[in-house]
């Protein structure tokens, strides 16, 4: 039994509605690790897709997925670089 409803995985309504070769499914499969990423860090999805699309318009680079690093966390970046090789 295939699963229907509110159970149907995004992928699989992109696949039929888009064609297993299309863009369309890379691009909800690009989307949907987005929206995973924000929800792990407990950012807002609306918020960042927002900021995304206005800098796109604007030519400028997407806000970053990246959460910024503390202040222990720079530190001991400095610390690990300058380990001798």
């Amino acid at each position: 039994m295939r699963p229907s409803g509110p159970f149907v995985p995004a992928s699989s309504g992109a696949k039929a509605a888009l064609g297993p070769q299309s863009g369309g499914l890379r691009f909800v499969e690009a989307l949907m690790t987005v929206v995973a990423t924000l929800k792990q860090q407990h950012r807002n999805v609306l918020d960042y897709l927002t900021a995304a699309c206005e800098a796109a318009l604007c030519g400028e680079q997407a806000p970053s997925l990246l959460q910024p690093l503390t202040s222990s966390q720079r530190a001991c970046v400095r610390r690990l670089t300058r380990l001798p090789r």
